[in-house]
């Protein structure tokens, strides 16, 4: 006589959110309260998001706010501009506006994210070492 012990697919089907749940919480990212740029500050590499499609990009963040950077498309677009702290933020008021937020991770993995004001793109990078 074979046995059908039904009570442990209960169980895991009852489990899998929740470790599911637990992994979301443990690697989410919690955004960080600017107020000054200096985290900011250095040579970021990462990857930027249009509507036709995703392409790298790099950025480096002086001190004085001024940045630089390109958008390796063909041809490549370079990236100039000033950054200021509004409101924990880090706001480009220059061209196409946006905002750029500071994030990190449980695991204390940095990301900064900027975003356009009129969602034309997004960004994503992680500072080079």
């Amino acid at each position: 006589m074979i046995s059908v012990n039904r009570g442990y697919p209960r169980v895991s089907v009852m489990l899998a959110p929740l470790v599911g749940l637990a992994l979301m919480i443990s690697t989410t990212s919690a955004q960080e309260k600017l107020a000054d740029l200096k985290p900011l500050v250095g040579k970021w590499r990462g990857h930027a998001t249009f509507q036709q499609g995703t392409v790298a990009s790099d950025l480096t963040i002086l001190e004085d706010g001024s940045y630089t950077g390109v958008v390796y498309i063909k041809p490549s677009v370079p990236l100039a501009g000033t950054i200021q702290v509004v409101d924990g933020a880090a706001r480009n008021s220059e061209g196409k506006t946006g905002t750029f937020a500071l994030y990190v991770d449980a695991k204390g993995k940095t990301v900064l994210k900027g975003t356009r004001d009129d969602g034309s793109n997004t960004t994503e990078y992680e500072p080079l070492k």
